[in-house]
Parts: C-alpha cells; sequence; structure tokens
C-alpha cells in the first residue's frame, strides 16, 4: 500500500529510539505518535500492547497524522483494546478515503460490502475498492476481484470493470476476474488464467495470488493443480500479499502441493496475521493451543486468538472464554470469560451461548458445571 506525504510529518531523525518517538509524540508529532505505536502494535513484539498502542494512534490522529487515524479506525472497528465503535470506524474512513488514501478507500468499501456498521451496498462497495484499486492499493484490487469471482455485482455495475485489451497489469487482473467468475459474461477459466499470468509475470501480485487460486480450484483447467498453486502462492507471498501467505499456510498443513510441514504453515500463518488476516490468526492460534505440529504453548495462542476474535471469527471469542474459565495456562478470569462468551454468543456462535450459560451455573455453586471447565486440557 501507499503512504501519502501527511502535513504533520517531520524529517527523518537518526535517533528512532522509543524515547526518541515518545518525546516527539508528545510535543504534538503525529507521525512519531503513529510510528511508535506501530511497534506496540505489533502482536509478534515482546512488548507487543494493543492498549498503549491504540491510545498512540489517538494522540497521532488528534495531532491531524492521518495514518495514525487510519490505524485507529480500524482499532474501532475490531474492537482491539478499545470497545468496538463501527459508527467512529466510518466516519474517520470516510474522511481519510476523501482526502485520497487508496487502503482508506478499499476499507471502507470492504465495510458497505460487508454491512460493516452499514447496510450492504454492493454497488457503492465495488465502486470504493475500485477507487482504492485505481489509487494503487493492491487489497483494493484483490477485493475487487473476488466480488468479480463471487458474481455478487448486477450487470448494471458492469462498467466498473475495465474493457479489453487490458492497459495495465490491475486491470487484466480485474478483466481476469470478470471470466473467471462470469460476471456479465461467458465463463472463461483458461482465458482468465492467461491474462491473471501475464499480469504476474509483470510483477503484479495481486495476479499471481489469483493465478494461484485458479490452480487450486481448477478454474482454468480440468483438474486442481496444488503444486502449482503453491509456486504461484510463494512468489504473491514474498511479494507481500498476505491472503497468499494464508493460503500457501494451508497447503502446507495439508501435504497439498507441497510436503506437509506444520512448523512452516505456523510461520505463514504468523506473517499473515501479522499482516491482518483474522482467519491466519484463528489457525495460528489454535495450533499454539492444542500443539497441533508445534509445541503447545497457551500463552501464544492469546494475542492472535483475540485479534480474531476482535476480527469477527466468533469461534475465537469462545476458545478464550474457556481458556479464561478455566485458567489453562493462563490465570483464572471469569469476567473476562463472560465477556467473550457473550461477544461469541452474540455473534451466533452457539458453544458461545452454551459455554456463558455453563459459565454461569458454576458462578452459582454448580460443581458439574465448573468440573466442565477444570478438565479443559485445550480447546479442539
Amino acid at each position: 500500500m501507499k503512504s501519502p506525504p501527511n502535513a504533520t510529518t517531520s524529517p527523518p531523525r537518526d535517533d528512532d529510539s522509543d524515547a526518541a518517538l515518545s518525546a516527539a509524540c508528545d510535543k504534538g508529532d503525529a507521525a512519531r505518535c503513529y510510528a511508535l505505536g506501530k511497534r506496540y502494535g505489533d502482536y509478534g513484539s515482546p512488548r507487543y500492547d494493543p492498549a498503549r498502542a491504540v491510545a498512540l494512534y489517538r494522540r497521532g490522529c488528534d495531532a491531524h497524522g492521518d495514518r495514525a487515524c487510519l490505524s485507529l479506525a480500524v482499532a474501532m472497528q475490531m474492537g482491539q483494546a478499545i470497545p468496538r465503535d463501527l459508527a467512529g470506524a466510518l466516519a474517520l474512513t470516510e474522511r481519510l478515503c476523501t482526502k485520497g488514501y487508496a487502503d482508506a478507500c478499499t476499507n471502507l468499501g470492504d465495510d458497505y460490502l460487508n454491512a460493516n456498521g452499514v447496510p450492504r451496498d454492493l454497488s457503492r462497495g465495488a465502486a470504493l475498492v475500485r477507487k482504492g484499486c485505481e489509487k494503487g492499493d493492491d487489497v483494493g484490487c484483490t477485493v475487487l476481484a473476488y466480488v468479480l469471482l463471487s458474481h455478487a455485482l448486477p450487470d448494471a455495475d458492469s462498467t466498473l470493470v475495465f474493457d479489453e485489451p487490458c492497459k495495465t497489469p490491475a486491470q487484466c487482473t480485474l478483466i481476469g476476474a470478470k471470466y473467471l467468475g462470469g460476471s456479465g459474461v461467458a465463463k472463461d477459466g483458461p482465458h482468465a488464467a492467461r491474462l491473471f499470468e501475464q499480469a504476474c509475470n509483470s510483477g503484479y501480485m495481486s495476479a499471481c495470488f489469483l493465478v494461484g487460486v485458479t490452480a487450486a480450484t481448477a478454474g482454468g483447467s480440468s483438474a486442481p493443480d496444488f503444486a502449482r498453486a503453491a509456486t504461484f502462492y510463494t512468489r504473491a507471498c514474498d511479494g507481500g500479499q498476505s491472503i497468499a501467505c494464508h493460503e500457501l499456510g494451508v497447503l502446507y498443513a495439508s501435504g497439498k502441493g507441497v510436503l506437509a510441514d506444520k512448523v512452516k504453515a505456523s510461520e505463514l500463518y504468523d506473517r499473515a496475521c501479522r499482516a491482518g488476516s483474522i482467519y491466519s490468526c484463528m489457525n495460528l492460534g489454535t495450533m499454539y493451543l492444542v500443539g497441533d505440529g508445534v509445541a503447545r504453548d497457551v500463552s501464544r495462542s492469546i494475542a492472535p486468538l483475540g485479534r480474531a476474535c476482535g476480527g469477527g471469527l466468533p469461534q475465537a471469542c469462545t476458545n478464550l472464554g474457556v481458556l479464561y474459565a478455566a485458567g489453562s495456562g493462563i490465570a483464572k478470569d471469569d469476567v473476562r470469560a463472560k465477556t467473550y462468551f457473550e461477544s461469541a454468543c452474540a455473534a451466533g456462535d452457539a458453544s458461545g451461548c452454551k459455554d456463558r450459560d455453563v459459565l454461569a451455573q458454576c458462578q452459582q455453586g454448580s460443581a458439574e458445571a465448573c468440573a466442565a471447565f477444570q478438565n479443559i486440557k485445550g480447546v479442539p
């Protein structure tokens, strides 16, 4: 993604220590508040502290730092270390998109596509992610390609898609998605695959990922080719496509197209989770939680499961609730457990509702209910 100039950004300094960044932030330097917040916001860091990161993003945003505002909006939407505030997140994201931030337009479009705090509006959402794509955000191009692949848009919105011949790798990618999904045209998987590979060979990593998707789903041939998928997922992952890292992790976890390697899968999930893939966060947290191919380490499962829960995966919230209710590998905390169970239940996870009720029975003195948590050794 591109990072447009920020009016409050200071010239680079030789001293980028935490103390120097903090001192500059205290003086109202929005860029330094944001930079320090990013350090605390990296869950893989030993100093991971999402509450501190969000507080720094807020200070940077209050000082008119656009990048800090965008990170704050993401935290507000996910409920990361602060109460979820979809309306506030939407307002910030709309303002930043209007100012020309490509990734803000993509995020706003995704909100309309998935009804995050606004009524679902596929046409408006697709138009916004196209705007992000046109401004240089690869994620926007990938999201729009997925919309086309799902054939979710009415034919009236076919003007969102470029016509052939394509003039840029991004256009080739979107036209390929149109043919692969049959969006306003007859499906033509082989033609889509050729367009994707053409764009990929021009260095367009979203297209490399889609070559992998086409190979894995037999979109351009008669049978899946997982080895080819792994090759192109690797190119895309190395090129910064977190979703490709996730899919490559799935292949290594299952041994499809590559030799099964759970450790490699966990490394890929970790990489994608850090970049914002909540499904990778869920997979990584679960691997550490149950010791699937890696040494069981409940403490290392907490952060990725927390990101998955905050990102809208209710099963992750339930898993966290069970851990806190059981005191399995972490200090027992019934208040936190109840919060996670209620969040999961509200999002439609039946097991979260059931565990919430079991916790309530335990708190009312039911030995049988308490034993249900005390016997937990891991969460399937």
